[in-house]
Formats: C-alpha cells, sequence, structure tokens
C-alpha cells in the first residue's frame, strides 16, 4: 500500500477487520503500525480491535482518535471535513488576492508601456 505524499492532510478512517479468530489482535497491531509508516496525518478507528492499530499509531508517534460509538466518529468526521473545508476557503482566496494583485500589476506594466510610445 502507498500512499501518495503530495496534498493536503491525509486522514484514514478504520475500522475492524472481522473474522480473524486468533490473530484478530496481532493483525489490527500491524495495521497500526503500516499507518505509521506511511503519509497518513489522522487515523481514526472504530470498533472493538481498531483500538490496537491506534494503540500502535499512536506509539509510533501518529495522531489518532479511536471510536467505539459510531455516532462519535461520525461527528468527528464530519468535523475534521468542516476543518478542511475552512482551509481550502482560506486557501482560495489568498490565490484570489494573489491573483488580484498580479492582474493590477500587469495592467498597470500595460498601461505605461501604451503610455510611454
Amino acid at each position: 500500500m502507498e500512499i501518495p505524499a503530495e496534498g493536503g492532510r491525509k486522514i484514514a478512517v478504520l475500522g475492524d477487520v472481522l473474522e480473524l479468530g486468533d490473530i484478530s489482535e496481532e493483525t489490527h497491531r500491524e495495521i497500526g503500525r503500516t499507518v505509521a509508516k506511511h503519509h497518513v496525518d489522522l487515523l481514526l478507528g472504530f470498533g472493538k480491535d481498531m483500538a490496537f492499530a491506534c494503540e500502535e499509531a499512536k506509539a509510533a508517534g501518529k495522531d489518532t482518535r479511536f471510536f467505539s460509538d459510531r455516532s462519535l466518529l461520525e461527528a468527528e468526521i464530519k468535523k475534521e471535513k468542516a476543518s478542511i473545508d475552512a482551509e481550502t476557503q482560506r486557501k482560495k482566496q489568498e490565490l484570489n488576492g494573489l491573483f488580484e494583485k498580479e492582474h493590477k500589476a500587469w495592467e498597470e506594466h500595460i498601461v505605461n508601456a501604451v503610455i510611454s510610445e
């Protein structure tokens, strides 16, 4: 599994892998270690055994949040999305401001070139 490094914040939302039997805990721990090796900024885990994955990822320095209640997980996802949307809007406004400044400077350059002829 390769998660690209470019771009914005990477959030993994993972739930339990079911029917693993005796290997469930170690498999979920391995999932957490794998997430920690990749460019994931936040791990949101849901389900009893996903707690092991969150524990491993957190031990490796990753931001993790574990949920045993689906409605709390959904609320956290909405909160993260709102935060990302706000940041995206801020960046758009910043780019628009830069574009307007560049456009004005180019306009002045053209006007000065025409006037000086």
